[in-house]
C-alpha cells in the first residue's frame, strides 16, 4: 500500500490540503500517478536545451498549476518564479530559475519511487 503521508513529506507537499479537496487517499494517489505521467517537466528541459522561451513559459506555467493543485508547494513556487521570468522574455533568468524547478520535481519523482 502506498504511504502518501511519507511521500508528501519527502516531496515538500501538503497532503492534508489535497485530501480536503479530493476527499480520499485513493483519489490523491490516482492524481499523483497522473502527475508523474505528465510531460511538462520534460518539455521544460527540452525548451531549455533549445533556447525556446515560449515553450519554456508554457511548460513552467502548466507545471506550476498542476503542482499547486497537487499540493506540491515547493515545486509550484519555484515553477512560478521561472514562469514569470519566461513570461517577461528573460530566457537566461528563467533558465537559472529552472534549476530549483528541476530539483523540486526530482524530489517528487524520487519520493514517489520510494513510497508509491
Amino acid at each position: 500500500m502506498a504511504d502518501l503521508r511519507a511521500f508528501y513529506t519527502e516531496a515538500d507537499g501538503d497532503l492534508d490540503e489535497v485530501l480536503a479537496r479530493l476527499r480520499s487517499e485513493e483519489r490523491v494517489a490516482k492524481f499523483v500517478r497522473l502527475f508523474l505521467a505528465d510531460d511538462n517537466h520534460e518539455r521544460l528541459m527540452g525548451a531549455l536545451a533549445t533556447g525556446d522561451v515560449d515553450a519554456a513559459f508554457r511548460a513552467t506555467h502548466t507545471l506550476k498549476g498542476i503542482a499547486g493543485d497537487m499540493g506540491f508547494g515547493a515545486l509550484a513556487a519555484t515553477a512560478s518564479e521561472a514562469c514569470e521570468a519566461f513570461r517577461a522574455g528573460d530566457f537566461a533568468r528563467g533558465a537559472e530559475l529552472s534549476q530549483p524547478v528541476d530539483a523540486a520535481y526530482m524530489r517528487v519523482v524520487e519520493a514517489a519511487g520510494r513510497h508509491l
